[in-house]
């Protein structure tokens, strides 16, 4: 017989929770018990890139665990997902404000995701730049320094900006708001919407105070920074070119892709939006890999390489590359990659 799980709410620090679960090493429904040590905004491993909201717990969390609930009396405080594999006895769980944020998204039968601010901010713990931005002496904020191009705050946010509160809820310096007995990331507020939902921000612009008020959107993202999962590879092979797409699963194909993958395809997967380069192009197009063919010998050493045009298109997505093609330039096809200055 099985029994219906109620989602509980967030734990207080140092509340005893249980985990439940088949980690390695037996066959038999494991139990173990320990205390809430920690909650904060961090990575989630399984994403590769997305920080949310994770509560901390010293309770066993092993492989197998995953996915397991965990309890506190007969409500669920969270599910087991991952471990610090360089330390003893920390592990995380998905705390219920981010399940029912799930819930509550897939209700449709869609899932949207997590909206954003739209804009990039960076702390102002530095009290002559806060005055030089016109802040007085205690008050706090973070300063906008991207506004993402089809984000939400787009033609609202200026770089330079000050964000003083969100959703009347003040910002310190550190970008931490007031959270239970501590402080935590004032991303989590907007975690807690919804794509679509509106948000209220008090803004500082050159000394000047007013407010602006937007729905959020979710990333609009032109290269694929997270990890992906049952997703086939997005190809085109022409002449013994192979064209794809650049993302992280494509950079990582390096081992320690972020020291070791071409230099080029690194600055463009971390500064594409800050930089605004290329805004023309929806996705970065890349040619992976040079196969043996009678008309492409002696261009092997030609790969990993971003695709500025062909035959005289530009390339802008994948699926400019196959009708690019169709258009040879003399009875030649020409392609032109960045970094390239012949005519």
């Amino acid at each position: 017989e099985t029994v219906q799980l109620e989602l509980g709410g967030l734990p207080e620090l140092r509340s005893k929770v249980t985990t439940y679960g088949y980690p390695m090493g037996g066959s038999r429904i494991s139990i173990t018990e320990g205390v809430t040590s920690r909650i904060e905004i961090g990575e989630y491993a399984h994403s590769g890139s997305m920080s949310f909201l994770l509560i901390q717990t010293d309770a066993a969390i092993n492989p197998g665990n995953s996915g397991g609930p965990v309890m506190q009396g007969d409500a669920i405080a969270g599910i087991a997902f991952q471990a610090n594999i360089h330390s003893d006895n920390i592990g995380y769980l998905i705390p219920t404000p981010i399940i029912r944020h799930f819930l509550d998204d897939v209700r449709d039968g869609r899932y949207d995701g997590f909206p954003m601010l739209g804009a990039f901010t960076d702390s102002l713990e530095n009290i002559s730049f806060r005055r030089y931005l016109g802040m007085k002496d205690g008050q706090g904020g973070v300063i906008v320094t991207v506004v993402v191009p089809g984000g939400g705050a787009e033609g609202r946010l200026r770089p330079g900006d000050v964000i003083t509160a969100i959703d009347s809820v003040p910002i310190a310096n550190d970008g931490t708001i007031r959270f239970k007995q501590g402080r935590i990331y004032y991303s989590y507020v907007i975690d807690t919407k919804q794509v679509g939902e509106p948000v209220t921000l008090d803004v500082l612009r050159k000394g000047k105070p007013f407010t602006v008020r937007y729905p959020m959107r979710s990333y609009p993202f032109r290269i694929s920074w997270f990890n992906e999962y049952g997703t086939m590879p997005r190809y085109c092979i022409f002449g013994g070119l192979v064209f794809q797409p650049l993302s992280k699963e494509y950079l990582m194909t390096w081992n320690k892709w972020w020291h070791n993958a071409e230099p080029r395809l690194l600055y463009y997967y971390q500064y594409h939006v800050s930089d605004a380069l290329f805004p023309d192009r929806k996705e970065f197009v890349v040619l992976n890999l040079v196969l043996p063919d009678q008309a492409n010998t002696y261009l092997t050493e030609l790969h990993d390489k971003a695709v500025d045009e062909i035959n005289g298109v530009k390339i802008t997505r994948l699926e400019d590359v196959p009708e690019a093609f169709k258009k040879p330039r003399n009875g030649y096809h020409v392609i032109r990659l960045d970094g390239t200055t012949f005519p």
